[in-house]
């Protein structure tokens, strides 16, 4: 997953309104989902971000 800033990471959690990305070993981060980069036609849920890190 990107996220719009150009950080990548790999989907950890997916809640209503947050993803947690790992962007590095032992190193997440949490972002709204509005701050990631993709087709906002796409609804996010957890199996959708997985599919598409």
């Amino acid at each position: 997953m990107v996220t719009i800033g150009g950080l990548h990471g790999k989907v950890v959690e997916v809640s209503d309104k947050t993803v947690l990305l790992e962007v590095d070993t032992n190193v997440k981060l949490r972002f709204e989902k509005s701050a990631l980069a993709m087709d906002n036609t796409m609804q996010l849920t957890e199996e959708v971000a997985k599919a598409n890190a």
